[in-house]
């Protein structure tokens, strides 16, 4: 036989007396599989966030810069250089929009980050 000792009437929260094992244990497992859902759902939203993060990281490789600014130097070079940024982006606009392979020969991303 077991015996232990009887829990002090103000631990005991009264109102919840009416829920039987059963109904907490059923309410327990929808709270599991509430989670689950949900951290499936954030698992495949991660994995296509990564999967589209290195597509855009294949799509604009890194690329050495300072042949650029050497090509592109002085006042008239930084516009040349301005100039062939924007219409190798407008070029590239249209080869998306045609659903064709983009061509990005970096001189946009370096423009952009000098």
């Amino acid at each position: 036989m077991n015996i232990k000792k009887a829990s002090e009437p103000t631990d005991i929260i009264w109102e919840n007396r009416h829920f039987t094992q059963s109904k907490r244990n059923k309410r327990k497992i929808v709270v599991l599989f509430l989670i689950t859902v949900i951290l499936t759902i954030s698992a495949i939203g991660m994995s296509y966030l990564e999967v589209l993060s290195n597509s855009a990281k294949n799509k604009f490789a890194t690329r050495s810069c300072g042949g650029f600014k050497n090509l592109y130097s002085g006042i008239e070079g930084k516009k040349k250089w301005e100039d062939e940024a924007v219409r190798s982006f407008l070029v590239n606009q249209a080869y998306k929009k045609n659903h064709e392979k983009e061509h990005y020969d970096g001189t946009m991303e370096c423009f952009c980050k000098d």
